[in-house]
């Protein structure tokens, strides 16, 4: 096989391992032959094969292993037995360790740090400080931004976004072009389409939370969606809050139009919608079977 790369005699002893600093043996990508990378513990952490590559001043060692087309540069730290392959690119000050999987065309940056047995794939963007661990999945055209946490079981998929100080936990699945921000903590149900989880808001379940989407004068989506005090509140495009004051606002906007009519309807949907979820009776309702 015709090396890529070599260790050189350059050492920093690093976290309990004495790392090398490597030095390009050919031309390949951006590479020139002479050029030097960043640090790994032994060639196992790096493949001679492919265009993969350790640049700058990160460092991979223990068993963590970059092959394929995969970059790890800046100061990211690689470790344990976490994997990178395909063209997944690391990057910043990120973190990657314990049994994490970051492949696909994936983008991890800045402060991220992957652990546990997350996985980000496809083209998903990490970035800010955000935190993937347990077992959680992130995939296809996602972004996780800001402190957000993405732990336990949570599958975050299709064109969500989840950003700010949200936390997705549990099993909870957000997908579409769903968005979790704010203080949110979703740590159940599967949120889709184009629903916006913000503000405290605490989703244990499908059952805290409920969407309208192409409704009223500007065909936008309307969620509503238990908060942690125990009220629930409304989101509408720039406004979050309480149902009351949101009721108003439209009632100003609206009120003697046609559209007033649709509004009113929606809030009182979603207020039975929350008087029914805490609805609390000692005798079961006799509901009929085929009509369930």
């Amino acid at each position: 096989m015709n090396k890529k790369y070599e260790l050189t005699e350059e050492t920093l002893y690093w976290e309990g391992a004495t790392l090398h600093r490597i030095k390009a043996l050919r031309n390949f990508r951006n590479i020139k032959a002479g050029d030097l990378g960043g640090w790994i513990e032994k060639e196992r952490n790096l493949s001679q094969e492919g265009d993969c590559w350790v640049d700058d001043n990160a460092k991979v060692w223990g068993n963590a292993m970059i092959y394929n087309h995969a970059t790890a540069c800046n100061n990211t730290q690689i470790w344990e037995n976490a994997r990178v392959w395909g063209r997944a690119e690391i990057g910043g000050n990120a973190k990657i360790h314990n049994c994490a999987r970051i492949y696909g065309d994936t983008t991890i940056c800045e402060d991220t740090e992957v652990f546990g047995n997350a996985q980000i794939y496809n083209t998903a963007i990490v970035y800010g400080n955000a935190k993937i661990y347990d077992d959680a999945v992130v995939f296809d055209k996602v972004i996780v931004s800001g402190n957000a946490n993405i732990c336990g079981s949570a599958a975050i998929y299709g064109s969500a976004l989840v950003g700010d100080n949200a936390e997705v936990g549990g099993k909870a699945q957000i997908c579409g072009n769903a968005e979790i921000f704010g203080d949110a903590h979703v740590y159940g149900g599967i949120i889709e389409g184009s629903a916006r989880v913000c503000g405290n808001a605490l989703v244990n379940s499908s059952s805290d939370i409920i969407w309208i989407s192409s409704f009223g004068r500007y065909a936008n989506t309307i969620t509503a969606f238990q908060c942690a005090d125990g009220s629930f509140k409304v989101n509408s495009g720039l406004f979050t809050g309480k149902l009351e004051e949101y009721e108003q606002k439209i009632k100003n906007v609206f009120a003697g139009t046609p559209y007033w009519k649709e509004y009113s309807a929606l809030m009182e949907l979603i207020r039975s919608y929350f008087e029914a979820r805490t609805f609390n009776s000692s005798k079961p309702l006799e509901i009929e079977p085929d009509i369930i």
